[in-house]
């Protein structure tokens, strides 16, 4: 069957499964049917004879399925393999070694193409589902071409493999040694931890960034999207930059938390400070002290740079000017008004008789002491109507002086009291 399926290969003839069959079914010698498929499946198994139906090779349980199929015996186009040298498969085995780092099991040229184009689907699906992070990882994106050749060679036929990867195997190795083998280990080392960090500190962190100074944070947004990232000690200077800055943004949170808190301390310790405030009973200092406890403590759990400095401005400006309100309203002395006479129903007694006017005299009803409301306003909120955006000499601040006074008297002539 070998021997008529090379002559015919080499005077040109196309010999197909069904002209097989019939050459060898031919009375009064013929096989059977079943004997001529089973010597061709062992022809096939052992790698002397190829079947193609149209130009695709058909193998393993394709080919099962089309000899069974007596339907398509005449389209199925028998071919004796193609001889390789010695030299041709060695270098195929020593390629599929260096590259994937583990030794081929197969011996015979086609079974060594097959394994080695397993392992390249191998390779290709693993790099593809790295790429498929490509939005986190912006890096990964130079898998992209590469990809696209390891699924090429799905479709190629086995002799490519044994003719023509050789031949392209610098381009290869060059992509193993400079792209996929770099970045595999990025992946699965605590360079991805740290490339992870830095991502993480930059979004979490966005909100305090701009009150630091330095250019780390412009160094790490660079790197975040570089394509190069992952090789050489570009993670090294990137983690370095990541330290950089986390450590900043703390010192500058711990020294706004710092500021933000002491001010509220300092304004506590001044309204306590006040004569007003000692002689005020136990429980009402208690009340007023318990805002500043309050604003300390939120202070305290506050993460965000912008969020401290203007949670210390609010309370400044309204928070302990409601408390200084407070202290003014209770410190004012009581105004006990003059007793109203007020008029009452005459009792039956008390009615006019016959013999003169009964009258009585009127109940006097005493109103509980009360205090005045007491109007006041933040010298803060003080505004003055200066001529000169600054002060640039003495009779500038003169001026400016003269023009605060004539506000503040303003205010106090609108019957309200000042905060300081």
């Amino acid at each position: 069957m070998l021997s008529f399926i090379q002559s015919n290969n080499r005077s040109g003839l196309r010999t197909t499964v069904k002209s097989l069959l019939e050459k060898f079914e031919s009375k009064p010698n013929g096989w059977s049917y079943a004997a001529i498929l089973c010597n061709l499946a062992s022809l096939c198994a052992g790698g002397k004879v190829e079947v193609r139906e149209s130009t695709n090779l058909l193998d393993d349980k394709e080919l099962v399925r089309a000899l069974r199929n007596m339907a398509t015996h005449g389209n199925l186009i028998l071919d004796p393999q193609v001889e390789f040298t010695p030299s041709q498969i060695r270098g195929v085995k020593e390629f599929y070694s260096d590259y994937f780092e583990k030794v081929a099991h197969a011996t015979e040229a086609k079974a060594i193409a097959k394994e080695l184009q397993e392992s390249f689907a191998e390779q290709a699906t693993e790099l593809d589902k790295l790429q498929s992070q490509s939005e986190q990882y912006p890096f990964l994106r130079v898998l992209a071409d590469i990809v696209l050749k390891l699924q090429e060679f799905k479709t190629k036929p086995y002799t490519w493999f044994m003719t023509e990867l050789t031949q392209s195997e610098d381009t290869w190795f060059d992509y193993k040694e400079k792209t996929i083998d770099p970045i595999l280990k990025f992946m699965k080392g605590p360079q991805k931890s740290t490339f992870d960090k830095a991502q993480k500190l930059v979004i979490e962190q966005k909100a305090n960034i701009e009150y630091v100074e330095g250019n780390e944070y412009q160094q790490i947004k660079e790197s975040l999207v570089s394509a190069t990232i992952f090789k050489g000690s570009a993670i090294q200077q990137l983690k370095s930059d990541t330290d950089t800055l986390e450590n900043k943004i703390a010192e500058q949170v711990t020294l706004e938390r710092k500021k933000a808190v002491g001010l509220v301390k300092h304004l506590q310790d001044k309204l306590e400070g006040f004569d007003d405030y000692k002689s005020l009973d136990q429980g009402k200092q208690d009340q007023l002290v318990t805002e500043f406890t309050r604003a300390s403590d939120k202070l305290k759990r506050q993460t965000l740079i912008a969020m401290l400095r203007d949670e210390a401005r609010q309370f400044e400006d309204h928070t302990y000017s409601a408390q200084v309100q407070k202290l003014m309203t209770w410190s004012q002395p009581a105004h006990a008004p003059s007793p109203e006479p007020k008029p009452t129903q005459p009792s039956p007694e008390s009615q006019p008789s016959l013999f003169g006017d009964n009258t009585t005299e009127p109940t006097l009803i005493v109103k509980e002491p009360t205090k005045s409301e007491v109007r006041s306003v933040s010298a803060k909120q003080i505004r003055v109507d200066y001529s000169k955006p600054w002060l640039a000499s003495k009779s500038d601040v003169e001026g400016y002086v003269e023009e605060y006074k004539k506000a503040l008297l303003a205010e106090i002539n609108d019957g309200k009291h000042i905060q300081l």
